[in-house]
């Protein structure tokens, strides 16, 4: 059971890493997160 719960625990953890360790508001790093995702589906037309 261990080894199924590893890519979860993992991603997990890479997240909260992320969330930790920005410089800045959760707004912000939302916001960044967003305008990223934007502007990549942008040039995909």
């Amino acid at each position: 059971m261990r080894e199924v719960n590893f890519p979860a625990s993992l991603s997990l953890y890479g997240i909260c890493g992320i969330i930790w360790l920005y410089r800045g508001s959760l707004y912000e790093l939302y916001a960044e997160i967003f305008a990223l995702f934007c502007s990549k589906n942008k040039f995909d037309d």
